[in-house]
């Protein structure tokens, strides 16, 4: 479809919008004791939600439909940018840019993710030690207010708004179109792994090849267990320039591995320390949507899975304890071996979309059971974190992602370095300091506790490390303690500078699990 047209329906849709807004708002001030006086939420149709909290604050509000805004509008050749509307899925975004030779510059691992929502959810991934998030990646925002005006936000127009509109949750405005930096993207993507024995090794590697001159383009990790890691390092090649001796991979055969067992079999079968493999563009991006990393491999646990859908799903029958027991926890804690043809008959429900369905499906049963949290922590505290968490929670896999820590205003960043102004250090140390390392904890803690209580404690244990975490999982801060991390000033003034102070859920409501 031509710009033109694509321009013309998506004010088409704004304008719409706009005009329900201005209703609900005119209606606040006529009904104030009545639903109508109720905080609007936003409905969105095309994709499961990627965070693994409740929508429970939604019941019983007006909604705003911002499904339809999900297209493309523009792949601009001249400034290099894609103008997408927030509901276009990170492999639509793909699909539309790549044909042009440009990639994104951050694209989040899962295919379902949507532009929207890798804003206002701050995602990170493998460029992010060049990058940072995915946010940072934006050049312009577009967003309707609480009285359904609809601002621009730069850089350098109230950047105040632009900067405070990431991580917000949708607690300032309505997203309705970004601006999105594009990079070359030549044919492929060339690999290389380095194996370490030991955890920290491999934390030390990543925040030095971060930091350096000749930093890949992709860089992350992988914890296997307390004596095996690995370093996945990749850069944008042309096939020409690619060995025609080094390997393939892809998870697109039925019966593929999911890529963590992938990246486990080359570690533990390679005597070098090292192996070179090449994957295609989309199949690198997308590496981790089979199995949302390494979480469905647990249904393989077929006990694990009867209890999900009886207990968690169906609800047919309720479980004697309100998480797993030690038993249950020895039985389920380490994921089990799957061979092609389970992989093969399990495929339809282990790509992260249906997981996540799963999930929301039995939000309760999961959160008792499993840990799933990423922890940002400064790179020269990470070594005291992975100390800790290598034994508790000991969750293995674990995922190592360095992130280019930034130093603009953005009030719920994870990966907002410390003002220089009031912390005055040596070069030397502020470059040591110029990146984070995001600590990914996904499956079944290895003892039997209530998860809530183990995932408190390493709340507690990041804010002494001068860490944040991200916050589409479930945190169980008290509103005092989460003021006490993130500015509330400054995000009340954004607040009221937007009309959203008791239009527009507060961020509260929507990211803390109390």
């Amino acid at each position: 479809m031509a710009v033109k047209k694509l321009k013309q329906i998506h004010d088409q849709e704004i304008l719409q919008l706009q005009n329900q807004l201005q209703f609900f708002w005119e209606q606040r001030f006529l009904q104030q004791n009545s639903a109508s006086s109720s905080p609007i939420s936003l409905r969105y149709d095309s994709n499961g939600s990627y965070t693994t909290r409740t929508k429970s604050y939604k019941k019983g509000c007006f909604e705003l439909n911002c499904s339809s805004l999900n297209r493309v509008i523009e792949v601009d050749l001249e400034r290099r940018v894609a103008i997408a509307e927030p509901r276009v899925s990170m492999e639509a975004l793909i699909q539309a840019t790549l044909p042009y030779g440009l990639t994104p510059a951050v694209i989040p691992e899962l295919k379902g993710i949507t532009v929207g929502g890798a804003i206002v959810g701050m995602a990170a991934e493998s460029a992010s030690h060049r990058w940072g998030t995915f946010n940072d990646t934006c050049s312009a925002l577009e967003f309707l207010t609480a009285n359904g005006n609809l601002m621009r936000v730069t850089p350098t127009e109230n950047p105040d708004l632009f900067y405070g509109f990431a991580g917000s949750y949708g607690s300032l405005g309505a997203l309705v179109l970004a601006e999105i930096k594009l990079i070359p993207a030549n044919e492929c993507v060339h690999l290389r792994y380095t194996i370490f024995p030991n955890p920290s090794q491999c934390v030390a590697a990543l925040l030095l090849r971060s930091r350096a001159e000749n930093a890949p383009d992709f860089l992350d990790g992988i914890i296997l267990n307390k004596k095996l890691a690995v370093m996945i390092e990749g850069n944008l090649a042309s096939k020409s320039s690619v060995s025609t001796n080094i390997p393939h991979f892809s998870t697109r055969p039925l019966n593929s591995q999911f890529y963590y067992q992938h990246v486990q079999q080359i570690a533990e079968g390679n005597s070098k320390g090292f192996f070179e493999e090449v994957m295609s563009h989309r199949d690198y991006y997308f590496r981790y949507d089979l199995g949302a990393f390494w979480i469905g491999a647990y249904i393989f646990h077929l006990p694990l899975l009867r209890g999900l859908i009886v207990e968690g799903i169906l609800n047919w029958s309720s479980p004697k304890y309100d998480g797993f027991t030690e038993s249950e926890v020895r039985r389920f804690h380490n994921i089990p071996d799957q061979n092609g043809i389970y992989r093969a008959l399990f495929r339809p429900i282990t790509n992260c979309k249906n997981l996540c369905k799963m999930l929301h499906k039995s939000e309760k049963w999961v959160k008792s059971r499993f840990m799933i949290q990423d922890y940002c922590i400064p790179g020269n505290k990470a070594y005291s974190f992975l100390e800790q968490i290598l034994d508790d929670p000991g969750i293995y896999p674990m995922w190592l992602l360095p992130i280019k820590g930034t130093k603009s205003p953005q009030i719920f960043a994870p990966h907002l370095l410390p003002d220089s102004d009031k912390e005055e250090k040596k070069a030397s140390e502020k470059e040591e300091n110029s990146h984070f390392i995001n600590f990914g904890l996904y499956g079944i803690p290895n003892y039997s506790g209530p998860v809530e209580q183990i995932t408190r404690k390493l709340e507690q244990t990041i804010r002494l490390l001068g860490g944040k975490k991200v916050l589409y999982s479930h945190s169980y801060y008290s509103r005092e303690e989460f003021w006490e991390i993130y500015s509330h000033a400054s995000y009340k003034a954004l607040r009221e500078k937007t009309g959203a102070e008791g239009f527009w859920h507060d961020i509260v409501d929507k990211v803390l699990s109390i």
